[in-house]
Order: structure tokens, then sequence, then C-alpha cells
């Protein structure tokens, strides 16, 4: 299943959610979504876009979101997610960089963030058949598929350093 969720939708209501299941603990981290509508005004009038959140009444805000969940822990999906951004936007520049460390060295936090989660990998997959960490041709076929997507993502922010110049 794919879901798009489009920049006119998104907020920055972000809140952490934890169920328990049979002694599990699940954390989930929740986005909360408003759709914007067009308003209507009269015919020498542009048009206006609002949103806001869908309140029944008080306390009862029946917005919608979308949760990611997980087992364990989240933040490594989080932190390649944004890694991968980083590396993306390597040489570009947003309108708003108040927030922003400069692109460099996002890029290059990033890559090291990515090096050390695929290390990880390796170090999860070399459990099942220790060879695998020294050659990873040697890898299980399931574990190939994640790795050469950190490697692509490594590939990726090596790139935009050098185009940058660094390297």
């Amino acid at each position: 299943m794919r879901v798009n969720v489009y920049a006119e939708e998104m907020t920055l209501r972000v809140e952490i959610i934890e169920k328990q299941i049979a002694g599990q603990t699940f954390t989930g981290l929740r986005f909360y979504l408003e759709l914007p509508v067009t308003e209507p005004c009269s015919f020498d009038e542009l048009p206006r876009q609002i949103r806001g959140p869908f309140i029944h009444r008080p306390g009862d805000d029946d917005s919608s979101a979308v949760t990611f969940w997980g087992k364990r822990d989240l933040r490594v999906l989080l932190r390649k997610a944004l890694a991968m951004l980083d590396c993306h936007y390597g040489g570009k520049t947003s309108s708003d960089q108040s927030q922003e460390p400069p692109i460099n060295e996002a890029v290059a936090r990033a890559l090291i963030i990515l090096r050390v989660d695929r290390a990880r990998l390796l170090d999860r997959a070399s459990l099942a058949d220790p060879q695998a960490a020294s050659d990873t041709s040697k890898l299980e076929e399931g574990w190939r598929p994640y790795l050469a997507e950190y490697d692509r993502a490594i590939r990726l922010c090596e790139d935009a350093l050098q185009q940058a110049g660094f390297r």
C-alpha cells in the first residue's frame, strides 16, 4: 500500500503514541493532517484556501492523521529518512534557512549516520552468517536490498558533498 500526503495537508502537529499489547510496548509517531478547502467568494475576489483541525466539539478532535508504528526504535528509520533528505537537497537551498544547519554540515552529518546504520545492518546480518561481514556477496538474499539502499543513499551524500567542493 502507498499513502500520499501532500505538503498542503501537513501540519506541525506531531505526537508520540504508545500502546501495550501482550506485554510489548509499541511506539508510534502521529502526524496530524488538515485538508485545505477553497472558501467560496464573490466574482470579484480571489478564492481563499483555509484549513484547520476537525473538531466536533471541545475535546473531540477527529482530525485525520498518519501514524508510523515501530516494534523497535523508530528513530533509526527517521534518522535515515532525514539523512536521505539532507543528501537529496545537497546543494539546493530552501526559502527558510533560519531553522537549518549549513547544507554541507547537514549532508556530512547525514553521511555519518548512514555509514553507522549500514555498519549496524551488516552486524545484524553477520550474526546469521559471520563471513557476510567481510564479504557482502555472501549476505543472505533478504539483507541485500537494505544494503543496496544504504549504499545508494551514501553515494547520494558523497555526490552532494563533491558537487559542493568538499572531499
